[in-house]
């Protein structure tokens, strides 16, 4: 897995975890992406190509890459009708159809309350989730949000409340952290200058540490977090979220949920909008990541300044093939302003 591919730009950003920072004034990584996605055999008594009708329930609020979402994705390729999106966030897994989940049998996975469409006002509280890890000898960590799975146990406990008031809508989704983080045989780190927990081959590069201190630690993270304005195609806000972007299952190209959400404000579409033949779609955000604590002892580079954009373009008589381009862009931050 490349180290990049955490929900902050590369070296996984801020200090709460594997949030680092890297040591260039700038770095940018652009990606492009072209997909084709060709349906699975349908299953028995699925012999129609139509789409398939919403049945107005949604998903459980799920994060990304739980097995709710693992298999919705895995459904999709079943829908000839449906359109592939290089990137989702928690949030838009709470308001996903969850018909298809419903047809094979995963009610587990469905709220009871609809989508809430033409609701004017409703607060309704996000379900209490439990996520634990245990290693016994040393980190194994991927795809845990906010969570490190170090060695020994660690727990993350989460719930929140969800406010929608026409085309306002906002979430506090607070993360509770502890870690047992229990000591491990780790290479020593040589470079002057550098933390003694800082990676000992890419320590003048990535901030990247190999363990989070010497002691059990704990701490609250604001998790799938946001407030939002959705106007028509569009939507703003600002948010905390974790970011899905890449048309893998397990690690994306560019950002997922190998490491927490970091505060940043954002612009998207909220469905494509049609241009002629074509459906188009994207997303930009701006926001700033923290230096772990782990790293070195220069206090004038902690702080990076990191955007990135995504635009995902489509044939709307082909809506299976899609070309996305995408890219992140780190600055460093001195206190006077960019570097």
């Amino acid at each position: 897995m490349p180290q990049h591919a955490g929900t902050g730009p590369i070296g996984r950003p801020r200090a709460d975890r594997h949030r680092g920072s890297c040591a260039p004034t700038a770095a940018l990584t652009l990606t492009a992406m072209l997909t084709l996605a060709l349906p699975a055999a349908r299953a028995a008594g699925q012999e129609h190509a139509g789409p398939r009708p919403a049945c107005g329930r949604v998903m459980r609020s799920a994060a990304l890459g739980d097995p709710g979402d693992d298999f919705r994705q895995a459904l999709s390729t079943l829908d000839s009708s449906a359109v592939w999106s290089a990137t989702r966030t928690a949030r838009d897994l709470g308001r996903a159809d969850a018909c298809p989940l419903a047809g094979a049998g995963w009610t587990d996975w469905i709220s009871a309350e609809s989508d809430g469409a033409g609701t004017a006002f409703r607060i309704r509280l996000l379900p209490a989730r439990l996520h634990n890890a245990f290693n016994s000898a040393y980190p194994v960590d991927r795809n845990n949000g906010p969570l490190w799975g170090g060695r020994g146990v660690s727990v993350a406990v989460s719930t929140g409340v969800v406010f929608e008031a026409g085309r306002f809508s906002a979430a506090l989704s607070p993360v509770l952290l502890w870690h047992q983080n229990r000591a491990f045989a780790i290479p020593d780190t040589v470079l002057p200058g550098l933390s003694p927990f800082a990676h000992p081959w890419h320590g003048e590069s990535l901030d990247w540490p190999q363990r989070f201190g010497p002691d059990a630690f704990s701490r609250i993270d604001s998790g799938e977090s946001y407030a939002r304005l959705d106007l028509g195609s569009w939507g703003v806000g600002v948010s905390t979220q974790t970011r899905w972007w890449g048309p893998a299952r397990r690690y994306p190209l560019l950002l997922s949920n190998t490491a927490p959400g970091w505060p940043h404000a954002f612009v998207e579409t909220t469905r494509p909008v049609s241009l002629g033949p074509l459906s188009v779609g994207g997303t930009m955000f701006w926001g700033s990541v923290k230096e772990s604590e782990y790293w070195d002892g220069v206090s004038d580079n902690d702080r990076r300044w990191f955007t990135g954009f995504l635009v995902q373009l489509g044939l709307r008589a082909a809506r299976s093939l899609t070309l996305t381009v995408a890219g992140t862009r780190q600055d460093q931050l001195h206190p006077d302003g960019l570097a």
